[in-house]
């Protein structure tokens, strides 16, 4: 009998948590675009508190129901409220639960991607925040360097314009949304969700920032047997 896969509620001993389905299906693209989508199953948790969450239990579960492996992507955009760094922020979140696991954690994450054995019997974990570990920002970050430099250039400046000229509402932070959402909006068959675009090559599966991550994906999942 075959078991129906969960997609984006995966519960594979190698598995990725990410935030939402827009995260779920982008990366599940860009993966399948490298031929690495059958390395990892992925879990979305709704929103950033509740990807930590599942990330928080599974490092504390038992045996038999912990991944071997378990990576988690968050975006690392600026806290709302008091203007915290993203990265920093998303990192020590992360590193207090890995701390309070067991696990020695550096002191800030690694531009490729953060990788640590786990000992013990611990998983071995992975860590990406959004867009490439070091700057504040976010998944739609990450997609727009995966899109045509001069094309995503010319967006912002229509956004921007359209801001300053008073016909936006959209919050500060959620600029690189909003030049997203545009760039789709100028594509065949406008207002495509983001896993469809990256099917569709409106975001470079093969780009160099598309690269590095796939390289992280690659160098956490894939395992010598």
């Amino acid at each position: 009998m075959n078991t129906v896969r969960k997609y984006c509620k995966d519960e594979k001993e190698c598995l990725l948590i990410v935030e939402g389905i827009n995260d779920c299906h982008s990366i599940f693209r860009l993966a399948e675009k490298n031929g690495c989508e059958t390395l990892f199953g992925i879990w979305e948790g709704g929103n950033d508190a509740g990807a930590l969450e599942r990330f928080g239990g599974l490092l504390v579960a038992t045996t038999p129901q912990r991944p071997r492996i378990m990576g988690i992507v968050l975006d690392a955009d600026i806290d709302q409220e008091d203007g915290t760094k993203g990265s920093m922020r998303r990192w020590s979140q992360i590193a207090s639960k890995l701390r309070d696991s067991g696990y020695e954690v550096p002191s800030q994450p690694s531009p490729n991607g953060t990788i640590i054995q786990g000992l013990g019997g611990r998983p071995k974990v992975g860590v990406w925040l959004m867009p490439d570990n070091q700057n504040a920002g976010m998944l739609e970050d990450f997609l727009l360097e995966l899109a045509p430099r001069k094309t995503v250039d010319y967006v912002r400046t229509c956004v921007q314009t359209a801001r300053d000229a008073g016909y936006t509402s959209y919050k500060d932070r959620h600029e690189s949304k909003a030049i997203a959402y545009t760039y789709l909006a100028w594509q065949n068959e406008p207002g495509n969700p983001f896993g469809i675009a990256v099917k569709a090559k409106f975001f470079d599966a093969n780009s160099q920032s598309a690269a590095n991550f796939i390289a992280w994906l690659k160098n956490l999942f894939e395992t010598v047997n």
